[in-house]
């Protein structure tokens, strides 16, 4: 294929913009694999933190079927068993807070553990204090007002907690473990149970209003969980979830007329029967799907960095290649079509200038492109010189014979005219003082001396 240098560098100009499509395409491939890994990894972080997973089990083992509902069922229904139970969550969550406080936490957090801890085990303490007065046959009215606990430090506490947990997340759109998160708070410890078990203690009105504030979290809660999709599992739980804080909500409606009525705490509360079992179940398996979830999505994580480092490591070697070939090509064409034929051009003008032979011509047989384009001027001049060299030759060996009717023909230009013209002129001089010398040497040989010499020559030959 002959192309010239422009159509070579034209051609090689677009494999390079080729290949620079094929890296950017590349880069742009795995721009996009990389987000999708970090948008994984960014989820996963926030889902498996070590401070998500122990806040979550701290507001289970403090709230909904933990140590605030297990306690306020055993001051209205005074059942022994039920010690235990109380007993059993209250050890969980001082061991889940000794875990918590391993962590590197801020200030703020050091004091939140502090506050729940000390809550926590104020509410020890009025265990034991619960269970003397349940053995002198005390009300369960009189039990709960003389236990008097401020749940406002452990409130304040676990609010802090979960707004440092927040701080902390990548994303701060809603996740799985964020809605669990806010579904066990709106349930538990100051939320929904606590409040609904209070108002049954204590039959105080406006506390009604504080228990359905915390029935529209714990739905909203709900919502925003379904939102994300949810597999058969989470549906069940969700759905099962749902009907027992609805029946919390209407068993408050309920209990306030009972309380109307004069009906005491036991009353109501036996009463008023909820499984909470449904709800205890579900948040159960909502933990264990998300941490399903979560295992599962390390595995596709790990399975997609490693997708993503193969592609760069084919894509590396791909670019290497064509860059490579690139490279290759670039120094066949500049070597084929710039350095070869002008290293033979060079050895051409080398052996004219030392041998002085214009008789040498250059090879123009390759790719009719730049340099042999360059290269029949060259064989041009060559000619021309060699022409006006032999022509002038041919004219001083007839000069040498006598003969001054020779003169130089072939056309040129420049300096070569000038002494195509030089050489043409010297002839045509010589040639007529010849013919004058030879007229007066006739007239002289007739005897005729009075002849003069018509020559318009300078020098010796006008003297």
């Amino acid at each position: 294929m002959n192309l010239t240098l422009k159509q070579s560098g034209s051609f090689l100009l677009g494999l390079i913009l080729l290949a620079g499509v094929f890296s950017v395409a590349g880069t742009a491939l795995i721009y996009k694999n990389t987000s999708a890994v970090q948008e994984s990894w960014v989820e996963l972080h926030d889902m498996a933190t070590n401070k998500t997973v122990l806040f979550n089990k701290l507001v289970k083992f403090v709230g909904y079927d933990g140590m605030i509902h297990q306690f306020k069922n055993y001051v209205i229904r005074q059942d022994a068993p039920r010690v235990a139970k109380v007993e059993k969550k209250i050890n969980n969550a001082l061991l889940n807070l000794s875990d918590y406080s391993e962590i590197n936490n801020s200030p703020e957090e050091v004091a939140a553990i502090e506050a729940i801890t000390n809550t926590i085990l104020a509410y020890k303490k009025a265990l034991e204090k619960a269970k003397n007065m349940v053995a002198e046959g005390r009300s369960s009215r009189e039990i709960d007002k003389s236990i008097k606990i401020n749940d406002t430090p452990m409130v304040k506490g676990l609010e802090a907690l979960k707004a440092k947990i927040k701080e902390a997340q990548y994303s701060q759109k809603g996740t799985k473990a964020v809605y669990l998160m806010n579904l066990r708070e709106a349930l538990g410890f100051g939320g929904m149970i606590h409040q609904f078990k209070n108002y049954v203690l204590r039959q105080d009105t406006p506390r009604i209003a504080k228990v359905q504030a915390k029935v529209a979290e714990a739905l909203a809660a709900i919502s925003g969980y379904r939102s994300l999709g949810v597999n058969e599992i989470e549906d069940k739980a969700l759905t099962d979830i749902l009907s027992v804080v609805k029946a919390y909500d209407a068993a408050v409606l309920k209990a306030k007329k009972m309380a109307d009525k004069g009906m005491s705490s036991q009353q109501v509360d036996k009463k008023i029967k909820i499984s909470d079992s449904p709800a205890t179940k579900g948040l159960d398996a909502l933990s264990t799907e998300i941490d399903k979830s979560a295992e599962l999505m390390t595995q596709e994580l790990s399975k997609e960095l490693a997708d993503s480092i193969d592609f760069s490591a084919i894509l590396s070697v791909i670019s290497l290649v064509i860059f490579t070939i690139l490279i290759l090509l670039s120094f066949t064409i500049i070597f084929r079509k710039v350095l070869k034929p002008i290293l033979a051009l060079q050895n051409v003008i080398q052996q004219v200038e030392e041998k002085g032979d214009f008789s040498i011509r250059a090879d123009v047989s390759g790719s009719k492109d730049e340099v042999n384009e360059m290269s029949v001027h060259f064989n041009k001049m060559l000619q021309s010189l060699q022409t006006v060299i032999k022509e002038s030759n041919e004219v001083l060996a007839n000069l040498a014979s006598g003969r001054f009717d020779k003169t130089v023909n072939t056309q040129c230009y420049g300096d070569l005219h000038t002494l195509k013209q030089g050489i043409n002129n010297t002839t045509k001089a010589l040639g007529h003082t010849m013919n004058e010398i030879d007229r007066g040497m006739t007239e002289l040989s007739k005897g005729n001396f009075h002849t003069t010499f018509k020559v318009s020559g300078e020098g010796q030959f006008h003297s």
